[in-house]
């Protein structure tokens, strides 16, 4: 699918490892992690899991051969980023133990870089909030605030503060909820033309579906409906995760404020999303729009509700890997 990343392929790492590599076979590594990455955006966990761990194992082997100073340094990096995506791709599916140790992993390779373990902690945190330990994950994102203070990519701080403000409203903490989410609106705007270093912090892009995911819950539907809708003009169309849950959250907008002809058309739109991408952890995000329809006497909006709880269910299948 993505061609041979020459000069070094995965199939000749695992069967013949070299005895020494170089900025070339780093270069490899990297360039098969992104697209790898680009996959894992586009089909979900179900359809890079695999690969992203054998990767993650490729890159440890070629960690064992000979090379210079700067191109250890750098394939570490590289294998922390691929440690971290087969994390993120794990617990896109469920797996979250697998989710951990892989993460687990990264931190150990991120080591020496700050915003680089910043990156890991954060992607760590949003698994932990999702899979109910918001607390953890609020450690986890304090953690990574506290490390990348002195960064200068702006964009950290943006991205640490939502997660923050979405772990702060499960915890009940509205309040607090509101004012990491104000920070970080103001981060990402004060970050307006800046380029993000890291992948991670990169894909939040201006942070519109982050602040609209969170202020949606906060009842802050004005500025989410803004948000979600600056979220999905700007998202790149093969992002389809990101794209499913933007319209998820501007569905269950929609549907909220009784707008029920528009609310009905993105929910089928984002219920068609949602079958393109192996991804259980969009389904379990459904949740709030099944509730939303519920609510709805109307039939249309019933026989939606149970077709997203039909969709929400665990090994339902879909169109993934």
């Amino acid at each position: 699918m993505f061609g041979d990343p020459e000069p070094i392929t995965l199939r000749d790492v695992v069967t013949r490892p070299p005895s020494r590599i170089g900025v070339s076979d780093v270069t490899a590594f990297e360039q098969t992690t992104v697209r790898l990455g680009v996959l894992d955006r586009e089909a979900g966990g179900m359809a890079a899991r695999e690969v992203l761990v054998v990767t993650a194992a490729t890159g440890e082997r070629l960690l064992t051969a000979q090379c210079a100073d700067e191109v250890r340094q750098r394939m570490r990096y590289a294998v922390a980023d691929a440690h971290r995506l087969a994390g993120w791709a794990c617990g896109d599916v469920g797996l979250v133990d697998h989710c951990r140790w892989h993460m687990t992993k990264a931190m150990n390779y991120a080591s020496g870089s700050p915003d680089r373990v910043a990156q890991v902690l954060a992607a760590a945190g949003d698994m932990e909030k999702h899979y109910n330990a918001p607390d953890d994950a609020l450690k986890l994102f304090q953690l990574a605030a506290a490390g990348a203070a002195t960064s200068a990519d702006p964009r950290i701080g943006a991205v640490l503060h939502g997660l923050s403000a979405s772990a702060y409203l499960a915890l009940g903490h509205a309040e607090q909820a509101r004012s990491a989410l104000r920070q970080s609106r103001t981060l990402f705007a004060e970050a307006q033309g800046e380029q993000a270093s890291l992948s991670f912090f990169a894909s939040y892009g201006p942070g519109h579906g982050l602040l609209a995911a969170t202020g949606a819950k906060l009842a802050d539907y004005e500025y989410a409906r803004a948000d979600v809708q600056r979220a999905l003009d700007t998202r790149p169309a093969y992002d389809v995760r990101c794209n499913a849950l933007d319209t998820i959250v501007l569905a269950t907008i929609l549907v909220n404020a009784g707008e029920l002809r528009d609310g009905i058309s993105e929910t089928r739109r984002a219920l068609g999303l949602v079958a393109e991408v192996g991804s259980q952890r969009v389904r379990d995000r459904l949740e709030p729009l099944e509730r939303a329809l519920l609510t709805r006497r109307d039939s249309t909006c019933q026989d939606l509700a149970r077709r997203v709880r039909t969709l929400r269910a665990p090994g339902d299948g879909g169109t993934a890997a």
